[in-house]
C-alpha cells in the first residue's frame, strides 16, 4: 500500500467530515444531504482505518482516524437531555398506546382478576365457613356491621400528616405488589395467573362477607372501595398484563432466542409497568384520606360519585390519550429512554 496516495486521495473526505462533526459538536443541524453524507463518510472512515491498522501501522494516522471514528459516533447517537417534556410524552401517549397495543393481554389479566373475584363472593356464600379461609385477616376481627358502626360513631377526619403517612404506605404496598406480579410473569406467566387470582379471590370474598350483612353495609363496602380501587386494580390488571407479555415470550419466543425475543418485547411490559406509578400514587391517595372518611361526614353517595368520576377520567386516558401520532424526537437521555416506543416486532 502506497501511504502517501491514500492519504491524498482520503484527506479531503476526512477534513470534509471533521468539519461535519465539529458543527454538530457546536450544536448546528446538518442539513439532510449533510446527514446523509456524515453517515456515508463515517463507515468509508471506519473501512479506512482497518486497512491503515493491518497494512501500514502507521500509528500517527491511526490515532487521527480512531480520534474521529470515536468523535463521529458521538455526535451521531447521542441523545438529548431528558426533561419534563418526555415524562409527560411519556406518560400521555406512550403508556396509553402500549396499553392499547397489548390489549389481549391486558382482557387476559383483567378476566383472571375478575375470575378469582367471582369465585371468593360465591364460594363465600355457598358455605360461610370459608370466611375463615378467604376474608383477610384483618376483617376477621370484626362482622362488616360492627366495624361499619364504630367507623361512624367515630366521625373522625384523619390530619394532613397521618393522610400522607397512609398514602406513603398504600403506594409503597401496592406498587411492590404490581410490580411483583409482573416480575413472576418469567415462570411462563403461570405466577402472574396465581397473583391476579389470589387478589380477586380475597376482594370477591370480602365483597360477599359486606352484601351478605345487608343494604348498608353493602352501600357502606362500594363508597369505600370505589374510590381507590379503580384506580388501584387497573394498575394491578396493567402490571399483570406485562407479566403476561413476558409469560409470553418464555413460553413461545418464535424464531429467536427466548433472550433475544425479551429484548425485544421487554420495553413494551416495562412501559406498562412504570404507566401505573401515578394510578398506584393517585389510589394510595384517595385510600389514604377520602375512603377513611365516612357518614356522617362524607356521604357514601357522594364518594361513589367521585369513584365513577375518577374512573371516567382513567379509562379516558388510556382509552383516548395518545392516538394521534406524534412526530418522532431524537432519543432522551434518561432512565425512560430504553423504554420508549418503537418499531417491536411480535417474536
Amino acid at each position: 500500500m502506497d501511504l502517501n496516495l491514500f492519504l491524498e486521495v482520503r484527506r479531503d473526505e476526512w477534513q470534509y467530515l471533521e468539519g461535519l462533526v465539529d458543527r454538530l459538536e457546536s450544536g448546528v443541524r446538518l442539513t439532510e444531504d449533510e446527514a446523509d453524507r456524515l453517515c456515508r463518510l463515517y463507515r468509508k472512515a471506519s473501512s479506512d482505518s482497518i486497512r491503515v491498522r493491518t497494512e501500514t501501522r502507521n500509528p500517527a494516522v491511526i490515532e487521527y482516524l480512531n480520534n474521529l471514528i470515536a468523535r463521529c459516533y458521538a455526535a451521531i447517537y447521542r441523545g438529548r437531555r431528558f426533561g419534563v417534556k418526555d415524562l409527560w410524552t411519556f406518560y400521555a401517549a406512550e403508556v396509553p398506546r402500549t396499553v392499547r397495543r397489548e390489549s389481549r393481554a391486558v382482557a387476559a389479566s383483567a378476566a383472571c382478576l375478575l375470575a378469582g373475584t367471582l369465585f371468593g363472593f360465591v364460594a363465600l356464600f355457598a358455605d360461610s365457613r370459608s370466611r375463615e379461609f378467604l376474608v383477610p385477616a384483618e376483617h376477621q376481627v370484626q362482622a362488616p356491621n360492627e366495624r361499619i358502626d364504630a367507623l361512624e360513631s367515630g366521625g373522625d377526619v384523619f390530619t394532613l400528616e397521618q393522610s400522607g403517612f397512609l398514602t406513603g404506605f398504600f403506594f409503597t404496598h401496592n406498587f411492590k405488589v404490581g410490580v411483583l406480579a409482573f416480575a413472576v410473569g418469567i415462570a411462563w406467566g403461570v405466577l402472574t395467573f396465581v397473583m391476579l387470582f389470589a387478589n380477586g379471590l380475597m376482594l370477591g370474598a370480602l365483597m360477599a362477607d359486606y352484601v351478605q350483612s345487608g343494604w348498608h353495609a353493602t352501600v357502606f363496602f362500594f363508597a369505600w372501595i370505589l374510590p381507590h380501587g379503580i384506580p388501584e386494580l387497573t394498575a394491578v390488571v396493567l402490571c399483570g398484563a406485562a407479566g403476561l407479555v413476558v409469560g409470553r415470550v418464555v413460553v413461545r419466543p418464535g424464531l429467536r432466542s427466548v433472550r433475544d425475543a425479551l429484548r425485544i418485547r421487554g420495553p413494551a411490559a416495562a412501559r406498562l409497568v412504570l404507566g401505573t406509578a401515578p394510578l398506584f400514587l393517585l389510589a394510595g391517595m384517595i385510600e389514604g384520606s377520602i375512603s377513611q372518611v365516612n357518614e356522617p361526614v362524607l356521604s357514601y353517595g357522594l364518594k361513589v360519585l367521585f369513584a365513577l368520576g375518577m374512573g371516567a377520567l382513567v379509562y379516558s386516558w388510556l382509552l383516548l390519550a395518545g392516538r394521534r401520532k406524534a412526530a418522532p424526537a431524537a432519543p432522551a437521555a434518561g432512565p425512560l429512554m430504553l423504554f420508549r416506543e418503537g418499531e417491536e416486532a411480535n417474536p
